[in-house]
């Protein structure tokens, strides 16, 4: 069953998150798309919003694979069969040229929310290899939480089961055997832009604030 687009696979998400309310966690969207399926979660639970940027790494060349993930507290997973193929520099370089400028654009002079000793909840619109989502997971607990839970709309069911070896806890209400492409499970995919993210980033800075 589809979801009619990123809002409401944060609504539905948010459903599935019910019994982190009373912890008081911290939200942390994924950009560009699991911002607006955050928002919805942070807005349900009536919590903090931030992001943690995270890219992933992809060899260009057909058929492309992806190797790994950076991200902006600098955890960087690679794949170690793939680690030395010939594009990987190249590709490495071009990523975290991208990521600085989504971290100063998406930031806006605001500082990182402070996770130390908090629950943090990692959202992304979805997982396919798994890569970004760990690389999130391992930035918040870089950033000092001191328990994380992966949330995601769906995923394939052999990565979300090997994600809960490595991870406190994974939500994800729809984890086909087979997953196709992400855009499979949404009646609405397209590629948000960066305005929109931008702007809910804004809007939960000032619900914070309101409810603060």
């Amino acid at each position: 069953m589809r979801y009619i687009d990123r809002v409401d696979a944060g609504r539905q998400l948010a459903d599935s998150l019910g019994h982190l309310a009373g912890l008081r966690p911290v939200v942390l969207g994924i950009p560009r798309g699991g911002v607006i399926v955050a928002f919805q979660v942070a807005r349900a639970l009536e919590v903090p919003l931030d992001f943690v940027v995270v890219r992933p790494l992809v060899l260009p060349s057909p058929p492309e694979a992806a190797f790994g993930a950076i991200t902006e507290d600098g955890v960087r997973l690679t794949d170690p069969a793939l680690r030395y193929a010939a594009d990987v520099p190249a590709v490495q370089a071009a990523e975290v040229a991208a990521l600085q400028g989504q971290v100063h654009h998406y930031r806006a002079g605001r500082p990182p929310t402070c996770l130390s000793g908090r629950t943090v909840i990692v959202v992304d619109d979805g997982i396919t290899t798994g890569y970004t989502a760990l690389a999130a997971y391992r930035a918040a607990q870089l950033r000092g939480a001191a328990r994380t839970v992966l949330a995601v709309p769906v995923g394939p069911a052999r990565t979300v089961a090997e994600l809960r070896g490595y991870t406190h806890e994974v939500i994800c209400p729809r984890t086909p055997p087979v997953l196709g492409s992400l855009s499979d499970w949404y009646t609405d995919f397209a590629p948000p832009h960066t305005g929109e993210v931008a702007g809910l980033l804004d809007r939960a800075t000032r619900l914070a604030v309101h409810q603060g």
